[in-house]
């Protein structure tokens, strides 16, 4: 029995309800709920908000303790559920697609794993299939659309650690169209206890520089993945550089890095990169609690 059968079980005999009973209640048959009990099925988001509505019941309780309650999956584990992931986003399934999301949290994935082996994964089929013309650009943005939902619940549900006492911003710079590489960084900045502001894309950037100085972040975060975006960077630095005049640090990630072979210089601020997502979290944590250096990276 999961640690969601056995919670499922205990709060239904709590509420005096047969499994019968209950099935009425949620509008189900009882045979769902013997086999969500026995561990043999787990339901999806709606269902499970009816079960606590009508066990009255949190749903951190109902799912057992906690996410992560039952261990810890291996990557050939989440890898393997990442393809049922994708499916059920192409099929339109985003219930489904979110229901394999908690399962995985269930039973004890990281956040690593579920951003790279899901998320990620996801990405980058749609992005491959929509290049090779097996799907058409509307269902590749309504795929984007539903993963960015999903992120927004994960950013709810995901433990944070205590507080840094860091801030960060991140935005795309101006004509970068891939915003979901961005969103998860911060988010996984947000879970390592950083204040984190996501602004998102086509901004003006003079004024938001204005906003930048009021905030005055520990560093800002830009995200590059398409080679056609690598001009509007390098004069969106400059800009950056002009308007934003206390800032100290800057940190650029991206596949996109890939396509050029330096990024400019510039005077007071450091400017640093890294074309891994995860590791440029790490490499932007550590340098956020380094003691502040003069010389531009």
């Amino acid at each position: 029995m999961t640690p969601f059968g056995q919670q499922l079980k205990i709060l239904r005999k709590r509420k005096h309800l047969t499994q019968e009973q209950l099935a009425i209640k949620v509008g189900l048959k009882q045979s769902a709920i013997a086999n969500y009990e026995k561990g043999q099925r787990f339901p999806d988001e709606q269902t499970l908000i009816k079960f606590a509505q009508t066990l009255e019941s949190s749903l951190d309780e109902l799912l057992g303790t906690g996410i992560g309650y039952y261990g810890v999956l291996k990557d050939e584990q989440v890898i393997e559920s990442g393809q049922a992931f994708y499916q059920k986003l192409l099929q339109g399934d985003e219930q489904k697609a979110l229901s394999i999301v908690y399962n995985n949290l269930l039973y004890g994935a990281t956040s690593h794993q579920i951003y790279k082996y899901l998320i990620l994964s996801a990405l980058w089929k749609t992005g491959q299939a929509w290049s090779e013309g097996h799907i058409k650009i509307a269902q590749e943005h309504y795929i984007s659309g539903q993963i960015m939902k999903i992120l927004s619940i994960l950013g709810e549900k995901l433990p944070k650690k205590p507080t840094l006492g860091k801030t960060v911003i991140g935005f795309l710079p101006t004509g970068e169209e891939h915003i979901i590489p961005l969103r998860i960084f911060c988010d996984l900045l947000e879970q390592e206890g950083v204040k984190t502001f996501f602004i998102g894309q086509k901004l003006p950037l003079e004024e938001t520089c204005q906003w930048i100085n009021q905030i005055n972040p520990d560093a800002l975060v830009l995200s590059i993945t398409q080679e056609k975006s690598l001009p509007s960077l390098q004069q969106n630095l400059k800009t950056i550089e002009e308007y934003c005049s206390e800032l100290k640090m800057i940190m650029i990630g991206g596949s996109g890095l890939s396509k050029t072979s330096s990024i400019p210089e510039l005077g007071k601020i450091r400017v640093y990169t890294s074309e891994d997502l995860f590791g440029g979290v790490e490499k932007l944590l550590r340098l956020m609690s380094a003691p502040i250096q003069s010389k531009t990276e």
